[in-house]
């Protein structure tokens, strides 16, 4: 797929890198011939019949043409390989926006970080350290082979075999064998993480139940994991360098030592000799190119491996119309179930709700009120019945369809490490001041955010930090009323206020959504008073 795309440059970089690699060594190859040529023909009497020109020409040409090739390579390459990882985030991207809630609540959050930051980063390996390398390097090989043809098969045989052998063969195959080793790693560098970031946040509650001491055992021992497959990769990439630098000079050392032979047999002269040994330790220098990418080889497998299921085209999603469905909320006989072999949390639920009502979710906890919230944004698929929002079938909306349409504010504020400004404009992207803070006033927020230095560009910290619990509450509200949904859903949204403040705050709420279809999920009776009607939810059985 990504071959596709940019194929072009794929191709421009690859052959330029072929180009400079065999005028470089045929720089090296044609220079020293020349000088040991002129050497042997001096030494004979023969430099007045000498012809310096053409090598002299000769080298120019591929001088000129090797430095020309080697800095149109590196932009040809490191062009395409840019757009392979930029191509490469957007369908990762895109792929995890066609995915429904239900698949997305099963991705972890600091996997698919990994995924999209070390792995694909890791991936440029593939065309600039693995596929280049590797296509020039058996290009130069295929090459040195044929033109050591002309002088010797034996010659052309055994220096073709030990570069291709013993040169790509043998450190491939341990470049592989780390994919083992860099599982490990993952998995060691993984729960190193995790624990230490539990560690961090949870140093009380871990010393209250004992257990400080057992969490950095745990911390000790993913430590102790992740060195050891990493001195497993080291150790392996050792054993492929030092390959490497033995196909090399085997290869050097028997071209020397048939070269001599075909020497004393008169086949060839010290001039060709010195051209022969040269070409032979320019191919080495395709196999130095090659080294990284060869050792990289597990790990780059194994990202693969893990980027791939992010690259595959979801399920087919309704395409957007562009129009937000409008019209009363009907739920008809719904039911839901987490697992086949679970009991239904919600079970033949019917409602008809139109546009104005207010409607509070009442019952125990555990007996679906987040769930049949869940269900009317989307987020779960019923096991039975269905949802329809003016006489639309739910599951036949677009996504971005649906989030026009719905609109939820859950028990928990999800803010940003951004400016007020920033968060709020994730409702409304082209927003500009005097809409921020007409939400803000309508949120009740305003006077909040004016007695701040910096106002809407004052900058938040992780989950809202800076501001109090009710102040988060209105600016989740301010970016909600910036959606301006035809259907509220409120998630216990004063969960955690004191009464005085969560009494303002659902007053506020209820304000902004006149008009439209809310339903509140509450276990507050005071709250549940301020609806107009009362859909009691039990437990299922």
């Amino acid at each position: 797929m990504f071959w596709r795309k940019d194929r072009l440059w794929f191709l421009i970089g690859l052959a330029l890198a072929i180009v400079s690699l065999v005028a470089g060594i045929g720089l090296l190859a044609l220079a020293g011939w020349f000088i040991a040529a002129t050497a042997l023909a001096g030494a004979a009497g023969l430099g007045l019949a000498f012809n310096f020109f053409s090598p002299s020409a000769g080298i120019r040409f591929l001088a000129i043409l090797r430095t020309a090739g080697r800095y149109g390579e590196r932009l040809a390459t490191h062009e395409a390989t840019l757009r392979f990882l930029a191509n490469l985030r957007v369908t990762v991207f895109a792929n995890l926006l066609s995915r429904d809630f239900a698949q997305l609540a099963q991705i972890r959050g600091g996997d698919f970080l990994q995924r999209l930051t070390g792995d694909i980063d890791l991936l440029d390996a593939l065309y600039l350290r693995l596929a280049v390398p590797l296509l020039t390097a058996l290009t130069v090989i295929v090459a040195l082979v044929g033109l050591l043809l002309i002088f010797d098969p034996w010659l052309a045989l055994g220096g073709g075999a030990l570069l291709g052998l013993a040169g790509i063969l043998l450190p491939a195959l341990q470049g592989y064998a780390t994919r083992r080793a860099a599982r490990r790693l993952n998995a060691g560098e993984r729960a190193l993480r995790l624990r230490t970031v539990d560690l961090s946040r949870g140093q009380v509650e871990l010393a209250m139940a004992g257990r400080l001491a057992a969490q950095r055992d745990g911390i000790a021992k993913a430590h102790a994991m992740a060195e050891s497959a990493a001195l497993d990769i080291s150790r392996r990439e050792s054993l492929a360098g030092a390959s490497l630098f033995v196909a090399g000079q085997s290869a050097l050392a028997f071209a020397l030592w048939r070269g001599a032979v075909l020497l004393r047999d008169g086949v060839i002269d010290g001039a060709l000799l010195a051209m022969i040994l040269l070409l032979v330790l320019g191919a080495t220098e395709a196999l130095g190119l090659l080294r990284r990418g060869l050792l990289e080889l597990g790990r780059t497998i194994l990202a693969a491996r893990r980027v791939g299921p992010y690259t595959k085209e979801g399920d087919q999603q309704p395409v957007s119309s562009g129009l937000v469905p409008e019209g009363p909320l009907r739920l008809e006989g719904l039911a839901f179930r987490y697992a086949p072999d679970r009991r239904p949390v919600l079970e033949g639920i019917t409602a008809d709700i139109n546009p104005g009502e207010i409607v509070a979710l009442v019952g125990p906890s555990g007996s679906g009120k987040s769930t049949l919230l869940g269900l009317v944004a989307g987020m779960h698929a019923p096991s039975a019945g269905h949802i329809l929002i003016g006489g639309q079938p739910l599951d036949s909306i677009a996504q971005p369809d649906l989030r026009r349409t719905v609109g939820l504010l859950g028990q928990r504020t999800e803010l940003f490490r951004d400016s007020i400004a920033g968060n709020l404009r994730l409702a409304s992207p082209d927003a500009d001041d005097a809409v921020l803070w007409d939400a803000l006033r309508r949120a009740g927020l305003e006077p909040a955010v004016r007695r701040l230095p910096l106002g809407l560009e004052t900058v938040l910290g992780d989950e809202g930090s800076g501001l109090s619990g009710g102040e988060r509450r209105r600016l989740a509200l301010a970016r909600l009323i910036l959606t301006d949904p035809a259907i509220w859903l409120l998630d216990e949204p004063t969960e955690g206020l004191d009464r005085p403040m969560a009494a303002a705050v659902l007053d506020d709420i209820l304000a902004a959504a006149a008009g439209r279809i809310v339903l509140l999920a509450t276990h507050r009776p005071e709250e549940a008073a301020k609806a107009g009607r009362l859909l009691r939810l039990d437990m299922a059985s």
